[in-house]
């Protein structure tokens, strides 16, 4: 009895950490914004897609916890306007034509949030046009702004 107790035991741990390693990777569309979660040790792809109309470009927020995601965007006409692994925590701007986008958001032993929706142009090369301004009034360093506020730093985004 005592034996059967025992693998019982052993039985469930290793349920539990097979059910722990597991992950998984969900993807939804709604409102023209995607969205993705990997929880876990994520693998594998999920499709979506996005309308970017005129005046709008197409942003990226991620939050990486671990592992990489890999984002890939094109046209309905299949012309590949994004494709990157994501490993950060971070935003990326992308300068599209206004139209249907379709996307892949691939999970490799990833956990956290892929976030993509369109981003009025206008609005960010206001709040650009800012940054150096409220840095300063913050009191961050000249030398620090002038980097952060390059024409270099800001087409890296």
């Amino acid at each position: 009895m005592k034996k059967i107790a025992i693998l019982a035991i052993a039985l469930a741990m290793a349920l539990a950490l097979a059910a722990c390693a597991e992950g998984s990777l969900s993807v939804t569309s709604e409102n023209n914004e995607v969205d993705a979660v990997a929880k876990g040790s994520a693998e594998g792809s999920a499709t979506g897609n996005i309308t970017i109309e005129e005046g709008y470009g197409l942003c990226i927020n991620h939050t990486v916890e671990k592992g990489t995601f890999h984002v890939k965007v094109a046209t309905t006409a299949g012309e590949v306007v994004f494709d990157e692994d994501i490993t950060d925590n971070i935003a990326n701007l992308v300068d599209v034509e206004p139209g249907e986008y379709d996307l892949v958001i691939s999970a490799n032993n990833a956990a956290g949030t892929i976030n993509i929706i369109p981003y009025d142009k206008d609005t960010q090369a206001q709040a650009d046009a800012q940054l150096g301004e409220a840095l300063e009034q913050a009191g961050v360093n000249a030398e620090i702004v002038e980097e952060l506020t390059s024409s270099d730093a800001s087409e890296s985004k």
